[in-house]
């Protein structure tokens, strides 16, 4: 009888352990979520693109959002699906939004901020 309760009482601390855990990480993953990504496709050969990094979105990089920046270099990384260079995404919200305005920082600031 005694083994048993203790079964019980090991089997419980387990599984509280474990709701725990999980509840943790799903708070971890909505926060992660929360944070829009911006995503640049790029090309180390293309005029426009190296223009944009050396500029907006270097901008970007340099001061303090809260906006994850994230980059494929398109000569490395197989980026099926995309047809131009540089190609910039938002995927906020679990929402996907292209970016087809000027490569300014304002103006993607503006963009981000709008959706």
């Amino acid at each position: 009888m005694i083994i048993i309760v203790i079964l019980f009482i090991v089997i419980c601390i387990l599984l509280f352990v474990s709701i725990k855990k999980n509840k943790n990480n799903a708070v971890k993953e909505q926060m992660e979520d929360s944070i829009p990504e911006l995503i640049l496709y790029y090309s180390p050969s293309c005029g426009h693109c190296h223009d944009f990094m050396n500029n907006g979105w270097q901008q970007l990089k340099d001061k303090p959002i809260n906006i994850k920046l994230v980059e494929f270099n398109c000569n490395e990384y197989n980026c099926k699906g995309i047809d131009a260079y540089p190609t910039i995404i938002l995927k906020k919200n679990q929402k996907v939004i292209p970016y087809n305005g000027n490569r300014s920082y304002e103006d993607i600031i503006n963009f981000v901020s709008q959706n």
